[in-house]
């Protein structure tokens, strides 16, 4: 519900008239800005996007019919109410105003009680527009965001993983057997578990979190920062609070309910948030299949479609068909600011960190760099101090099955390559187990 009085940007080539506008608006309370032209009104919408657009149709250069029908084509936060100040009177021009989006006019010269009485009228425009918004965007029986924001919510999320090398997991949920409840403790209980569930959710999650309500009995959580493991045990949590739960709704036997949970995150496979979502979806079915109650990741089911094909493919590989190049990186005495934009200016995720002789010290990677800037971390201190021990180190000449040998009971998933003791190259176990995963099944 709009409460305070909405802002209002007011756009004329006339100084004066502009003057006289904003003393009527401000001594109403009214918030006002104001612009002498279309590409100046422009410059504030994108900076501060206004309630109410009041603007004069003939201007110079960007007139009031131009800078309406942009603002119409523009993905704004809220909608704009639009007002023309005009001496046009032809049905014609009215009828071309409405066309480019107005929504009503003021003819000139302007009279202070009309204007205040349209802007009441534009008021009660907007706040409708406010509470359908609101419809939309929330689901009314839990409170939670809605399918509409989840799936505004999903690439967005998706674009930030990408563009700063974090994780980004998507957990599916479904409540079990809610059909079963609706029908032999009636529609109100089954309300009732949905909310219990909505609340159980948002008590036990990050405030980073989104939690959406996508579907009759599905959820679903976006968790960035997250890998696949880490969303995995957070669900098993969920699903072992669930249950210990036993509901007793009045006139009716107590029961308990369960939950489905499918999980995938981003890895190099996924090439959009489309594809992130299926996986999930994918891994929530086989979870039902499995006899529901249950949780099952997306790298789970990659894993078992590696074929006999696959694993005699895997034995004629070498790493060097797989791995992606890797320079030299860079002096243990590297500053962490410089190491930054060393991965940066190379689109890395995993940085080598050598001797004065371009021997191998170890390693590190931007996740762990960003996340120990965001704690505190001086940008002048030297690389050196950062190095990770969840990177394993193998000579190019192991073979491809020794390190997915080595690795199997680690849950390790970058390798880095070296020849020579120099690095060389690197690749992610994932990638490898979708590689195989794509050869031809044995009949």
């Amino acid at each position: 519900m709009l409460t305070d009085k909405p802002e209002v940007l007011l756009v004329d080539d006339d100084p004066a008239m502009l003057r006289l506008l904003e003393r009527w608006l401000t001594s109403k309370n009214y918030p006002v800005a104001v612009a002498q032209d279309g590409l100046k009104a422009i410059e504030h919408i994108n900076y501060l996007c206004p309630r109410i657009l009041i603007t004069d149709w003939d201007m110079p250069e960007f007139d009031g019919i131009e800078l309406c029908r942009w603002l119409r084509r523009q993905q704004l936060p809220h909608y704009v109410y639009v007002v023309f100040l005009t001496g046009r009177c032809h049905s014609q021009d009215i009828i071309r105003g409405l066309e480019a989006g107005a929504d009503d006019f003021l003819k000139k010269p302007v009279d202070r009680e009309e204007l205040l009485a349209r802007l009441e009228a534009a008021i009660r425009v907007l706040a409708v527009e406010h509470r359908l918004t609101l419809m939309t965007q929330c689901d009314p029986l839990t409170g939670l965001p809605s399918y509409r924001v989840f799936k505004e919510k999903l690439p967005e999320e998706w674009q930030r993983a990408h563009r700063y090398g974090y994780p980004l997991s998507v957990a599916l949920l479904s409540i079990d057997s809610l059909k079963e409840i609706n029908s032999q403790h009636g529609r109100t209980v089954g309300n009732f578990v949905l909310q219990r569930f909505a609340d159980l959710l948002q008590q036990n999650s990050r405030t980073s979190d989104t939690i959406c309500r996508t579907g009759e009995k599905e959820f679903c959580i976006l968790l960035p920062e997250a890998v696949e493991e880490a969303a995995a045990t957070w669900a098993e949590r969920i699903r072992r609070i669930l249950s210990q739960v036993t509901l007793s709704p009045p006139d009716s036997s107590p029961f308990s309910f369960s939950v489905s949970v499918g999980i995938s995150d981003t890895h190099s496979e996924n090439h959009s948030s489309n594809q992130l979502l299926e996986e999930a979806t994918e891994a929530l079915r086989i979870a039902k299949k499995r006899g529901r109650n249950c949780v099952v990741c997306a790298s789970e089911l990659s894993q078992k479609k590696v074929s006999q094909n696959a694993l005699i493919h895997l034995l004629n590989c070498s790493t060097e068909s797989i791995k992606k190049p890797l320079d030299t990186g860079v002096l243990h005495s590297t500053t962490l600011a410089h190491a930054i934009d060393y991965l940066y200016q190379r689109d890395l995720t995993v940085l080598p960190i050598v001797d004065n002789h371009g021997a191998l010290l170890g390693t590190t990677d931007s996740r762990y760099l960003l996340k120990r800037i965001s704690h505190g971390e001086k940008l002048h201190a030297p690389i050196s101090r950062f190095l990770r021990p969840n990177i394993q180190v193998f000579e190019e000449e192991t073979s491809l099955v020794d390190i997915v040998r080595s690795l199997q009971h680690k849950g390790d998933n970058m390798v880095l390559l070296t020849k020579n003791k120099r690095p060389s190259g690197f690749f992610k176990i994932n990638d490898l187990l979708q590689s195989l995963a794509k050869q031809p099944v044995s009949q």
